[in-house]
């Protein structure tokens, strides 16, 4: 047999797998896989959202500054009014979440929680985080997904149904298998295999503690970088095989690491909490079998409407083309930054810099110096560097302010930004009036190249943000 004929052979046979596969997409399966991770969601957004509400976190969400950093089409979002506003959004929001994580009144606190997570993160652009993003794909999932068909506080009827199509497991771990996956395919460029970012992110951490001397050896960085790029390749392609048990352990040890070098918040926990719906649907009804009676699993789930199948599809193929949407912009996306959100670029470089914004008024030519620090939170200050569309916003919070007191002016940045331990580089083209720029989705092309290169070695003292 030529290798010709193998391969088609072996073709012909996996897409006759997938078209078994496909014909079972409605078949009920075990709903405690999914409930698990119902618990694990909901007590996490619930505590995160106390840990925010009793820090000093409350005024980042409050928006110490000036303005928000809105993102482009969801202006419209707005806090909760009142000086109690973002305090009584973070507190209904743990509520929910609770009543969620213990199944109550599901068919409302799914919604809920979808909706008031959503309108929190849709609040600051300059807050964004890639597993909020991811945490609020899955809110929107089980506000269709009937996950409270176990371990729900109050007690059900005995013959009350207890699965879920196969369809809700199969959308969930390919939504995860995504998540990893792209973030290993966005590890694959010089810098991060150089070990660049890394090198920065343990001179921050610093070397005192007992893994002082680990952090500072030459070859952690890069060795760090490899790793990462090879788990993120590696393992949801294993979750996917009879190896799911070695991928899970490695998932802990993975998560885990992240929790105590980096502050990365809920995600550690959410991630192995997610990761488990890679197992069997029943894991957690056999694991509980070994103490206790099982419970039996009812069959004849009714069946799919042909809509939610139609639905799972669009969904399915957004989520695999959109976060290539970047190679769609000029330039290099690390730098530009064109198409960074929402495609799974998880802790990828590290952007200094600092701005400085002149405000021109036409009729006089006299000018404004603007320090951003001067009139935004830090936070926003920090992110800056890292996301022209916010130095835009900025540039029309000027103009417009301007424009109320009746004045006609220009604004143009003055801009620096090392990029992974590269010499501080023009980051914006300063003669473009940015108060003339539109925002849009169209390419920046008033951001400058990038044109340094990369250091051999990152010194030590290295500091690119301003005070």
């Amino acid at each position: 047999m030529s290798a010709a004929v193998a391969l088609k052979e072996s073709v012909q046979q996996q897409c006759a797998r997938l078209q078994q596969a496909w014909a079972h997409r409605g078949d009920p399966v075990d709903a405690g896989s999914v409930a698990v991770v119902r618990v694990a969601m909901g007590v996490l957004i619930g505590v995160n959202a106390l840990k925010i509400l009793t820090s000093g976190e409350i005024d980042l969400w409050s928006v110490a500054g000036e303005m928000r950093m809105t993102y482009q089409g969801f202006g419209w979002v707005k806090p909760w009014p009142g000086a109690f506003g973002p305090p009584s959004h973070l507190t209904a929001l743990a509520m929910v979440a609770a009543l969620f994580a213990c199944g109550v009144a599901y068919r409302v606190t799914s919604v809920l929680l979808f909706v008031l997570f959503t309108h929190l993160f849709l609040l600051e652009q300059s807050l964004y985080l890639n597993h909020f993003y991811l945490i609020g794909l899955f809110c929107l999932f089980y506000a269709f997904i009937p996950a409270h068909r176990r371990f729900a506080l109050l007690k059900r009827r005995a013959d009350i149904q207890t699965t879920v199509p196969r369809l809700a497991i199969w959308v969930l771990r390919l939504q995860l298998f995504i998540v990893y996956f792209y973030a290993g395919l966005m590890k694959l460029n010089a810098d991060w295999l150089a070990g660049a970012p890394v090198d920065l992110w343990f001179a921050d951490t610093g070397t005192d503690g007992p893994f002082g001397a680990l952090l500072s050896a030459a070859w952690l960085p890069v060795a760090v970088a490899w790793s990462g790029a090879a788990f993120d390749l590696v393992v949801p392609v294993l979750l996917l095989t009879r190896f799911r048990g070695w991928a899970f352990g490695l998932v802990l040890a993975f998560h885990g690491l992240n929790h105590f070098l980096w502050d990365i918040g809920i995600f550690p926990f959410f991630g192995v909490a997610a990761t488990t719906l890679f197992f069997a649907p029943d894991w957690p009804r056999r694991l509980a079998a070994r103490w206790v009676e099982p419970a039996r699993t009812p069959a004849g789930a009714p069946a799919l409407p042909w809509w939610v199948t139609r639905l799972a599809v669009v969904y399915c193929v957004w989520q695999l083309l959109f976060p290539f949407r970047m190679f769609l912009y000029p330039g290099q996306t690390r730098w530009t930054a064109q198409g960074a959100k929402f495609a799974w670029r998880m802790k990828l470089d590290d952007r200094r810099g600092f701005a400085m914004f002149i405000v021109e008024d036409k009729a006089t030519g006299a000018r404004t110096t603007v320090h951003p620090r001067d009139r935004l939170n830090y936070w926003q200050v920090w992110k800056l560097a890292e996301d022209p569309e916010m130095v835009l916003q900025f540039a029309h919070h000027l103009r417009d302010e301007a424009r109320a007191e009746g004045r006609d002016v220009a604004v143009y940045v003055h801009m620096f930004v090392s990029l992974n331990g590269r010499e501080q580089q023009m980051y914006v083209v300063p003669t473009v009036d940015l108060a003339q720029v539109e925002r849009s989705f169209a390419h920046k092309d008033w951001i400058v190249p990038l044109v340094t290169p990369l250091r051999d070695a990152i010194p030590s003292d290295f500091s690119g943000r301003s005070p």
